[in-house]
């Protein structure tokens, strides 16, 4: 039977994989993977990845490898930021059966930042400032950026987390003045972005 060539699942019990690989020209490689607790997240965990290419020994990738993979896990913070299903704002819906909608993030959302940086976040929500009857849940109405002052860190989608239908309107028999055939007709809507506030934990 032939031994697994990475050295790495015999020092640190936290690494399972992934590949190997030898070749004249690149050296000595090695793909790695490590999955470890995370902090403050009840039965959380993050994976971090290493690739390192061109070392001249399986020692050597292998004594890299880790490095890269500690380091990564004791600079680098993994943040949760909302839980599945957490409502960011109760917008208005036009011609909704609901004069408002939840919306928010249908699934947990993390980071990842430099470590001690948490704190500097700040979410800027982005939303067209008109919803309009029908909106079907999941469907996306906005973005969240994540900011550290005027740089972007992060990115993801707000969704509605709601049925948001029409409103049936009551229909009489009756002739229909100018008027009404007036409201009849299409609305014509210019969507425009809007920014809300909203928190995030504290870090």
């Amino acid at each position: 039977r032939q031994p697994n060539r990475n050295r790495l699942l015999y020092i640190d019990p936290t690494v399972d994989g992934v590949k190997t690989g030898h070749t004249k020209s690149a050296g000595y490689c090695l793909i790695s993977s490590a999955k470890r607790p995370l902090a403050n997240v009840p039965n959380g965990s993050r994976r971090l990845v290493s690739i390192v290419i061109g070392t001249s020994t399986e020692q050597i990738r292998t004594q890299e490898s880790l490095k890269i993979l500690n380091y990564g896990f004791q600079f680098f913070d993994t943040l949760r930021l909302y839980d599945r299903g957490q409502v960011l704002a109760t917008p208005d819906i036009y011609k909704g059966k609901s004069g408002t909608i939840k919306i928010g993030v249908a699934d947990e959302t993390f980071v990842t930042v430099p470590k001690g940086t948490g704190g500097r976040l700040k979410p800027v929500l982005e939303r067209q400032e008109l919803l309009i009857a029908p909106i079907a849940a999941g469907q996306q109405v906005g973005t969240v950026k994540l900011m550290d002052g005027n740089n972007k860190v992060g990115e993801f989608p707000v969704v509605a987390l709601e049925e948001g239908p029409r409103m049936m309107a009551n229909i009489l028999e009756c002739e229909q003045t100018p008027e009404a055939l007036v409201l009849d007709m299409p609305l014509e809507v210019t969507f425009e972005k809007i920014t809300d506030a909203i928190t995030l934990p504290q870090f």
